[in-house]
């Protein structure tokens, strides 16, 4: 996002909508601070989570476990084909958490916490692979 002329935050990047499973875990840092509870479906300490749309900046995913505003954490999508088989992996900033159901659901805005050459090719890739589905 950035600033136009007239003060309105404008989206530089095209989103996609996506609809891929995931899991999420928190980086190591903020694993210490954030504790989740034991009503969290946390399997290996990972939590379930879907992509629902991904940009050049970050991605939105549905969560059913709260997350704190800059909160660290790496993002594991799987491929539909192969559950077992990561297609994307990233590390990710919670940017915004916003309570979208009662269940309870989440959507968290994420935001790429990871630069380099290395990643803008493997992230390239994935999108690639998106606009091509």
């Amino acid at each position: 996002m950035s600033i136009d002329d007239s003060g309105l935050t404008i989206r530089k990047t095209r989103r996609r909508v996506i609809g891929v499973n995931g899991d999420l875990a928190l980086s190591d840092d903020h694993a210490r601070l954030v504790k989740l509870s034991s009503a969290v479906r946390a399997r290996e300490g990972r939590l379930p989570c879907t992509a629902v749309d991904i940009s050049e900046g970050g991605m939105g995913v549905l969560c059913e476990c709260f997350l704190p505003r800059r909160c660290r954490c790496d993002i594991r999508l799987l491929n539909p084909a192969n559950p077992d088989e990561p297609i994307f992996t990233a590390r990710m900033r919670v940017a915004r958490p916003q309570m979208v159901d009662r269940r309870p659901g989440y959507q968290l805005g994420l935001i790429f916490d990871e630069d380099g050459s290395v990643f803008a090719e493997r992230l390239q890739r994935f999108m690639t692979l998106i606009d091509e589905i």
